[in-house]
Parts: structure tokens; sequence; C-alpha cells
């Protein structure tokens, strides 16, 4: 007997999809007002085989979003998060410490249904790290590009708050000591999101 197991990561799709497509079964109707500031916060997991050995590979990012309409539910965006992680070098077991802070933006599309708005959207991203341990420290950036899909929850219209279901894709590389490295991943979480 086969048993199908998802990872943690890919576990998050089941349910963005599943809100996508319960929102095509309500009515349409008009779409979220000109913008929002949101506060975030997810798990990200690294694609980078090298990070994994070094850090826990799947950890919390937090982060402020932007965003505003434009035309025809066309929406850009403007991410801001922050996130931190400690691990122990491979060879030497010695005590590592590394810090990003990924700067994403983009367009996306917006789809308005009553209570429930799917979106998806692509962006570019600008990856600035610190790592710092007893050999060396790293100061440097990745950039990148993303896919991103989600929804806002949003039952109560005369409230300018919002639940917003979010997954982003993204791949930033970059070169260390002619090696390529991969920062990008799989990102997933919530926002508060304030409409105004």
């Amino acid at each position: 007997m086969i048993k199908a197991s998802l990872r943690p990561g890919r576990a998050a799709v089941v349910p963005a999809l599943l809100a996508v497509f319960l929102a095509a079964a309500l009515p349409a109707a008009a779409s979220l007002r000109q913008g929002t500031v949101e506060f975030l916060i997810g798990r990200n997991r690294v694609d980078e085989p090298r990070f994994a050995a070094v850090y826990k590979n799947n950890g919390p990012i937090v982060g402020v979003s932007l965003s505003g309409n434009l035309v025809l539910n066309l929406n850009l965006y403007l991410d801001v998060k922050y996130m931190s992680r400690t691990g122990m070098l491979t060879y030497t077991k010695e005590k590592s410490t590394l810090s990003f802070l990924p700067i994403s933006g983009g367009l996306r599309y917006i789809h308005p249904f009553r209570y429930v708005h799917p979106y998806v959207g692509v962006g570019t991203d600008v990856y600035f790290y610190y790592e710092e341990n007893p050999i060396d420290t790293v100061v440097n950036s990745a950039r990148g590009m993303h896919l991103l899909a989600g929804a806002y929850v949003h039952p109560l219209e005369n409230v300018p708050l919002a639940l917003n279901v979010r997954i982003k894709w993204t791949s930033a590389k970059t070169t260390e000591q002619e090696r390529t490295i991969n920062l990008g991943g799989l990102e997933y979480g919530l926002s508060v999101a304030f409409l105004f």
C-alpha cells in the first residue's frame, strides 16, 4: 500500500486552493477599497541544501506589506520582511547566525467576490542578508522573481479589516566563492489587512 503525505510547506497549498474554489461559487461584489496596510507572519523554507545543513530550514518570517489599486482589479504591492536563523557549522560545530531582509514588489490581479477576494501575482525580489560565524562574516544580496497566490477574507463589509491567506514561491540566486546559492523557496502565511 502506498501512503501519500504532504510536507508542511505543500500542505499550505491545499487551503489556499480551497479558498479560491470556494470564492468562485460566491456572487461578485465590489473590489477591496483603494489599498491595504498589512502585518504578516508566516513560515519560510529556503531551497538551498547547504542552508538546511547549517540552519533549521523551516522558520518564521514577519513583515509589513503595502498595496494600492490601479485599474481593472490590478494591484501594486510592496513587502518588507525579516527572518533570522541560528545554526551550527557542519565541520567545526561552531555557532552561525543568519539574518534576511527580503524586499518584494509586484503586480497582482484580485478578483472580487462577496466575502473572499482571491488573487495571483508576479514580482521581483531583493534579499539582503548578513551571516556571521567564527570563519567569516558575509554581507550580500540576492535578486530574483516570485509567484504569489492567496485570498483576502472580508466577511464584514463595513469593517475595514480583512484576513489575507497567502503562498509565495521565490527564486533568488547569488554567487559566493564561485558557487551559486538559491536563497528563495516556499513561503506561506497570514496577515491582518487594514483597508483604506
